[in-house]
C-alpha cells in the first residue's frame, strides 16, 4: 500500500514537470517585448592608486610596485580590459539590432557620459572604441576636473563614477531625465566620492 502512494506521488511530479515544461517551452512563447535602447554603468577601469593610498608601503614585507601611470589614472591594462568589455556588449548589442552592422551608429544613437574626473573621461573613450572601432563617437562630460563629478538628469548610482551608454535622445536632443529636478537625499544616501 505505501509502494502505491510512492509510485502514485511519482508519476503526478512527473505530469507536472512534464506540463511545467511544455507551457514554459521557448518555441512556444512569442516575445511580448522589444529592447529598443539599452543603458550601461560601467565604473571606471583598472587605475593607478590615489594619492595616500599606499601609505601601508613601509609596513609591507615587500615593496610596493611603481606606477608608470599617475596617481588616480585610468591605466593602459584598464582601457584595454573596458575594450574588451565593450567588445563584448558590442556583439550582444549587434544581436538585439542596437548597433548597426559594417558601419558606424547613426548619430545620437550611441552617447557616452562621463563625470569629470580623468579615469572616467578616459574609460568612456576605450568603451567607445570597443562598441564602435573606428567611429567617432564622442565621449561628453563636464570639463576634465570640474566639480560635481555626475551629469545631472542621468543615473546617480553610489559613486558618480559611471559612464552611461545611452540609445535614444529626447525630443529636444537632450538626454532622457535631463533637466529634472532632482529629489535632495539625506546625508546618509548621498553618492559617495573617491
Amino acid at each position: 500500500m505505501q509502494r502505491g502512494k510512492i509510485l502514485d506521488m511519482i508519476v503526478r511530479a512527473l505530469a507536472l514537470a512534464l506540463a511545467t515544461s511544455l507551457v514554459a517551452s521557448p518555441c512556444s512563447a512569442r516575445p511580448r517585448y522589444t529592447v529598443d535602447r539599452a543603458v550601461m554603468l560601467i565604473r571606471h577601469g583598472i587605475r593607478a592608486p590615489l594619492e595616500g593610498e599606499a601609505a601601508a608601503a613601509p609596513l609591507a614585507r615587500a615593496p610596493f610596485p611603481q606606477w608608470d601611470t599617475p596617481a588616480s589614472h585610468l591605466t593602459p591594462h584598464g582601457a584595454a580590459a573596458l575594450r574588451i568589455l565593450a567588445q563584448f556588449e558590442r556583439g550582444r548589442l549587434l544581436r538585439q539590432g542596437l548597433l548597426p552592422t559594417g558601419r558606424c551608429p547613426a548619430p545620437n544613437a550611441l552617447t557616452i557620459w562621463t563625470n569629470s574626473l580623468s579615469r572616467t573621461i578616459a574609460s568612456g573613450h576605450a568603451l567607445a572604441e570597443g562598441l564602435a572601432p573606428g567611429c567617432p563617437i564622442a565621449v561628453e562630460h563636464r570639463a576634465e576636473g570640474e566639480d560635481g563629478g555626475e551629469q545631472p538628469g542621468l543615473v546617480d548610482a553610489q559613486g558618480g563614477n559611471h559612464v552611461a551608454v545611452l540609445r535614444g535622445r529626447t525630443h529636444q536632443g537632450a538626454p532622457a531625465g535631463a533637466g529634472q529636478q532632482q529629489p535632495q537625499r539625506p546625508e546618509h544616501q548621498r553618492p559617495v566620492r573617491d
